[in-house]
């Protein structure tokens, strides 16, 4: 599915057989108003994976993105940054991902950890647009960072797609990692301990399988726990992370 129309198609076919289905594990998908009302009439169990509870649904299995980006700012405090960004990865369909909340989470760990405003620059994804490869805008967010004064000493970027790609970029105009910048990507793919990215690991088969017990069980008829699961990530320590040039060369 990747526009309304799609999406339109999903729910008018799912209406059309519900009689052929048992249950529904809705992943990562942004509900409104009309496919709730759709998802209610069928009276079939709903679990959501990686999202956030909704009346319409009776389970959710969802990414705790906030203890996530707590765990990577605190780090990065510990390391001794003082001035640090996130990045932003474009969204190219209509569905909700729960890595769009992890910015926002950014921010309001900067703020818990007392980074003033002016420390922290997010870099949205509004300002760049993608085609068929993130290589070029990504290029130009990494001369845009070299170039400047002010840049972050550290950056968060939302998954280790889009890291990678700038972490190679930045090298590419004699940007040194980490002693120049350290970078911390989300997902723990399978380049990330290639590339020696510090990184945030989730497992989504963990979630899909806690998932398919939720529908398993409500499909039997069985209690389930709690209507909301959250699952948390682990903050992987690689080479691309270090204190700043400035703390080292203070302490040496």
């Amino acid at each position: 599915m990747k526009d309304a129309t799609n999406a339109n198609e999903f729910f008018n076919t799912l209406l059309k057989n519900k009689h052929n289905i048992d249950g529904i594990i809705l992943p990562s998908i942004r509900l409104d108003s009309h496919s709730s009302e759709d998802l209610s009439s069928l009276k079939i169990p709903t679990v959501g994976l990686d999202a956030s509870f909704s009346p319409v649904l009776n389970a959710s299995v969802a990414l705790d993105n906030k203890s996530a980006m707590r765990s990577a700012v605190y780090y990065l405090q510990e390391l001794g940054h003082e001035r640090i960004g996130y990045v932003q990865y474009p969204n190219r369909n209509i569905f909700f991902s729960s890595a769009e909340e992890r910015g926002t989470f950014f921010l309001q760990a900067a703020k818990e950890y007392d980074f003033s405003q002016a420390s922290v620059h997010v870099y949205p994804a509004k300002d760049y647009e993608v085609n068929s490869s993130l290589e070029e805008p990504l290029s130009q967010l990494a001369r845009r960072i070299a170039s400047s004064d002010a840049a972050p000493t550290a950056l968060c970027v939302e998954n280790d797609e889009a890291a990678i790609i700038l972490m190679r970029q930045l090298r590419l105009l004699g940007v040194k990692i980490p002693e120049d910048i350290s970078i911390i990507g989300f997902d723990d793919n399978d380049n990330a301990e290639l590339m020696g990215l510090t990184t945030l690991k989730q497992d989504p088969v963990h979630m899909a399988k806690i998932a398919a017990q939720l529908l398993k069980d409500l499909m039997a008829g069985n209690p389930i726990e709690r209507k909301q699961t959250w699952i948390q990530t682990s903050l992987v320590k690689r080479e691309s992370t270090s204190s700043p040039r400035s703390e080292r060369t203070a302490s040496a």
